[in-house]
């Protein structure tokens, strides 16, 4: 059985809040990373054109700024 390379748009959008504008995304990201204590991101998805937040994975950041 081979592997796609890449997951369907429905997928990865699955279980995500579509947010019409990346402001509105990024409030929500610098909200939710003081709460976690974790770095939260907010970007643009490829597959449905809406705005999405999620765990930023590049180590040293925090609202997509390098932390102090």
């Amino acid at each position: 059985m081979t592997r796609p390379e890449y997951a369907a748009a429905e997928v990865c959008c699955l279980g995500k809040d579509k947010l019409s504008t990346m402001n509105l995304a990024r409030g929500i990201a610098k909200r939710m990373s003081k709460v976690r204590e974790k770095a939260i991101t907010a970007y643009k998805c490829p597959h449905c054109d809406a705005y999405h937040v999620g765990e930023d994975n590049r180590k040293g950041r925090l609202h997509g700024k390098p932390r102090t």
